[in-house]
């Protein structure tokens, strides 16, 4: 939250337009994890997007952007 709140409206709309690519890259790579199995790689995907998406839920707040 911190984090957040230190950064500048620039920052916010810069954070919050690279998170689209963000995830896309990432369904990229959970998909590859998921065919490989690779277990202990889909967890650490996993756990990068929830971590992203809780930043972008605070940036969304701050910039007042409401989501569903």
């Amino acid at each position: 939250e911190r984090e957040v709140e230190e950064m500048t409206n620039e920052e916010l709309f810069k954070y919050k337009n690279a998170s689209a690519k963000y995830f896309t890259d990432n369904k990229q790579s959970l998909a590859k994890a998921v065919a490989k199995q690779d277990e202990a790689k889909i967890k650490e995907i996993n756990d990068r997007v929830a971590e992203r998406e809780v930043k972008l839920a605070l940036v969304n707040k701050k910039l007042g952007i409401q989501t569903k």
